[in-house]
């Protein structure tokens, strides 16, 4: 796994690389590795910001907010999410995806802080 990881690694197309990044991490979280997918999203956001076509910049980082949603890091998902600039219904979308995984987290989010974060999922969601 690690070699065809590194294959990826060298492909230098920003988009290519970020949805075989995605695909690796989409992997991981249904083998239930949650570490290793939460860097593979890292890396999958990293390369996400290079992608210089705002429409398709969009669908790759809701994805990856969804991903760190379904692996439970909600501050790394909310990040992704926020560089989301177009068009309003896919960072809406995403941020809804968001919040749902809180629901399902197990274990479940400290609910003292379940209102905090909703209403930084609003801001995010609606701001410009």
């Amino acid at each position: 796994a690690e070699w065809a990881l590194q294959a990826v690694r060298s492909i230098k197309e920003s988009t290519k690389r970020v949805g075989e990044l995605s695909d690796i991490a989409k992997e991981l979280i249904k083998s239930k590795n949650k570490k290793q997918a939460n860097l593979i999203l890292r890396e999958a956001l990293d390369a996400a910001q290079a992608i210089k076509y705002a429409k398709l910049q969009g669908v790759w980082l809701s994805r990856i907010a969804s991903g760190f949603a379904k692996i439970g890091n909600i501050e790394q998902a909310l990040d992704a999410a926020k560089y989301i600039g177009s068009p309003k219904e896919r960072k809406i979308r995403a941020f809804l995806d968001i919040s749902i995984n809180l629901k399902l987290m197990s274990p479940p989010m400290n609910t003292k802080r379940e209102p905090e974060v909703a209403q930084k999922i609003l801001n995010l969601a609606f701001s410009k």
